[in-house]
């Protein structure tokens, strides 16, 4: 014998399918957000393993063409001269100088949503860098309009977020941003010498 009548199986079955309808909303939009805080956390993690290494080296790793970091190595290759790029989510940036093995970061972070096809997207000239990220959310603090209308290429979505070496500007190319600098450095000089 049942401890529920039929009609009270049939509410509480109902109730409870009205729970779950009310709560997945926010379930789901819990997930993102979680999506989102790891990849403001990753970035934030490249940014400091890039910076120590530029202070090891005085340079930023290079970059591919496909916004890959170059600081990886072959096995048989020569270390620090023939550097590949490092696969996002199994690789280590690390000090490929025989007998280092510095650790910059144990492993460089990939995006949640990798499976997806969303990826990070790195720049470098060696001088300064760039890294950028897909936001889920519009609603972000860090979700920043003028990256998405550069339109760069997060793998499946539209890169919306960014950081910089030496807190640089993220709206701008880095090619953009050197010749703001050079731009600035002729203005004063010219100031200087009148």
């Amino acid at each position: 014998m049942l401890p529920f009548k039929k009609e009270e199986i049939y509410w509480i079955g109902l109730i409870f399918i009205l729970l779950i309808v009310i709560s997945a909303p926010n379930f789901v939009s819990s997930l993102r957000r979680a999506r989102d805080v790891t990849r403001k956390n990753d970035l934030g993690a490249i940014s400091v393993g890039l910076e120590q290494y530029f202070s090891d080296f005085g340079v930023y790793p290079a970059s591919s063409t496909n916004g890959e970091i170059v600081a990886c190595q072959k096995p048989g290759t020569t270390p620090t001269v023939d550097l590949v790029p490092c696969e996002w989510g199994k690789e280590p940036l690390i000090d490929q100088t025989p007998g280092s093995g510095k650790i910059y970061l144990s492993v460089i972070p990939v995006d949640p949503n990798s499976s997806k096809g969303v990826m990070y997207r790195y720049f470098s000239n060696g001088r300064r860098f760039q890294i950028f990220t897909a936001l889920e959310g519009s609603d972000e603090p860090e979700f920043d309009s003028q990256v998405e209308a550069r339109s760069i290429d997060c793998g499946e979505w539209i890169c919306n977020m960014g950081r910089a070496s030496s807190d640089g500007p993220i709206n701008l190319s880095i090619e953009q941003w050197e010749r703001q600098i050079e731009e600035a450095r002729k203005r004063l000089e010219s100031g200087i010498g009148n």
